[in-house]
């Protein structure tokens, strides 16, 4: 069977964007998280963390609050409007009540300290968020593929046309599977 057919998304390594303005920061999280299997990539303030949003998809984005230039508050309220659904995990040094609240009306998804002590409860904070984000796409699919066949349903209902059935369903599974990618195999 092809590869591309196997596939479960909640095997596929995560992609993480770290976003902090102190250097050892960044390459700590960056070496302790590189090895458990996610894809990392990191940035110094907010602006360039949104650049990087707006042209690759990330699983999880773990935040400063305060860095110069655009800090962790502003990014949040952004990606809040954004990528609402993008989970997002504070790391702060100088958290305050305000913080945290600010941090959950922005969608954040666990509010934690710095300097830490213990990497597994970042890593259990960010598992729990990437299998959260996950799950919430897959439904997210699977409700898109029921209001396809549905539309196929209502078009055979109304009576529609043979041509007007295929052309829908054509539509329908290119949008779904990626005819480019998929390598036919002839049974003999």
């Amino acid at each position: 069977m092809n590869d591309f057919l196997k596939r479960n998304p909640f095997d596929a390594p995560a992609r993480l964007l770290i976003v902090d303005d102190e250097p050892l920061i960044r390459k700590i999280l960056l070496k302790y998280l590189g090895g458990k299997r996610y894809i990392i990539e990191t940035a110094e303030n907010g602006q360039k963390a949104l650049e990087k949003l707006d042209v690759a998809a990330f699983d999880l984005v773990l935040t400063d609050l305060r860095m110069p230039d655009m800090g962790g508050r502003e990014l949040l309220r952004i990606m809040a409007e954004r990528f609402p659904a993008l989970p997002k995990i504070v790391l702060t040094g100088y958290g305050t009540n305000e913080d945290i609240i600010l941090a959950l009306k922005t969608g954040a998804y666990d509010f934690l300290t710095k300097p830490i002590t213990d990497f597994t409860i970042l890593e259990h904070s960010i598992e729990r968020a990437i299998k959260s984000k996950r799950l919430n796409d897959e439904r997210n699919r699977y409700i898109e593929q029921l209001k396809q066949i549905n539309e196929i349903i209502s078009m055979l209902n109304q009576g529609k046309s043979t041509e007007e059935i295929f052309n829908t369903l054509n539509r329908i599974l290119r949008s779904v599977i990626p005819f480019s990618r998929l390598s036919l195999e002839t049974i003999n």
